[in-house]
């Protein structure tokens, strides 16, 4: 709803334009002023409860987010396990420091205490 009309026809009904209106809120117009002064508060409230929960919604995605690449960081771990397992009964050898370093498990303990340390 566009409340620009309806400050217009108050201004002319308060201005004594609108013949058989009779003026009841003289410039300075404390009444309107006091009425869009009411309505940017419960404007301002519904904003901030608003981004209250957008933040909410916010950080959940973020939990899944971070589940989720947790899961995958297993289950990548564990298929570079596979693969070696592989290349090892095949005979292949491979001294690969990265692939080692990679086949760690991830301390996810540390991951979250870091991020907590950093917020």
């Amino acid at each position: 709803m566009h409340s620009s009309p309806l400050i217009g026809f108050y201004l002319l009904w308060n201005f004594g334009l609108i013949k058989g209106l009779q003026p009841f809120d003289r410039a300075p117009f404390n009444v309107l002023d006091t009425i869009l002064s009411i309505f940017a508060i419960v404007l301002s409230v519904a904003v901030l409860i608003s981004q209250k929960r957008q933040r909410r919604l916010e950080k959940i995605r973020e939990q899944v987010e971070f589940e989720v690449n947790v899961r995958a960081e297993h289950e990548i771990t564990k298929i570079l396990e596979m693969l070696h397992t592989i290349q090892q009964k095949l005979g292949i050898s491979n001294n690969d420091q990265e692939l080692e370093e990679m086949k760690k498990q991830t301390n996810i303990a540390d991951i979250r205490e870091k991020i907590r340390k950093n917020s």
